[in-house]
């Protein structure tokens, strides 16, 4: 609850803040820039085991970038979009963000099996039929978790979303599009300007 809170107050401030620098910044660089930064702050949290209060800082100083992380990756599906009616001819913004949603749910899916499995493999226990947090409490004395599954509980919970967002990161790289390209093909899409000129003011060739 503590930390999902921690994390939750920078998210809210940054989506309020994302549109306002949007309009300064090409989204592409902004979104690139924010999960470097992620990838940094995150490593300021490996070294925090122990201390409550460290932990707390520097898991609400990585939530900024991840704040502005989870608003604008929703914003690139209707640039691909247009993207794909430019150079493809054909319009198909409804299967587009029906790809979209099904990524989200099949990433939920990925993400939350990965880290049952991890834990599994560390020896991290569970135990049925204990629904709430004062049951485990009055189990506690008898039934403690090994210093094995802790370990693997915090690599799970830490390490691995750095490996994750450094794999995103290599991905990215190869995403072209920038705003003024992509408002340059709506603008053809819907009949504003010709292909000529569009191609003649173009960043570069796609």
């Amino acid at each position: 609850l503590i930390t999902g809170t921690v994390a939750a107050l920078p998210q809210l401030v940054m989506a309020l803040l994302v549109p306002k620098i949007m309009r300064k910044m090409d989204k592409t660089k902004l979104f690139k820039i924010s999960v470097v930064a992620t990838i940094l702050l995150s490593f300021l949290v490996l070294p925090t085991r122990g201390s409550f209060l460290l932990f707390t800082i520097a898991f609400m100083l990585r939530s900024i970038p991840l704040g502005i992380i989870g608003v604008i990756a929703f914003t690139f599906t209707p640039d691909c979009a247009e993207y794909g009616q430019y150079t493809t001819g054909t319009e198909a913004k409804g299967i587009t963000f029906a790809i979209q949603t099904f990524a989200v749910k099949l990433a939920a899916a990925i993400s939350g099996s990965l880290g049952l499995a991890l834990l599994g493999f560390f020896g991290f226990k569970t135990f049925d039929g204990v629904d709430s947090f004062e049951g485990l409490q009055a189990i506690n004395a008898i039934a403690q978790q090994t210093p094995e599954a802790l370990d693997g509980l915090w690599f799970t919970y830490n390490v691995v979303p750095i490996i994750g967002l450094v794999i995103a990161l290599a991905i990215w790289m190869f995403y072209k599009l920038n705003d003024k390209d992509v408002q340059i093909m709506a603008d053809y899409n819907v009949g504003k300007i010709t292909r000529e000129e569009a191609d003649s003011m173009l960043s570069r060739k796609y």
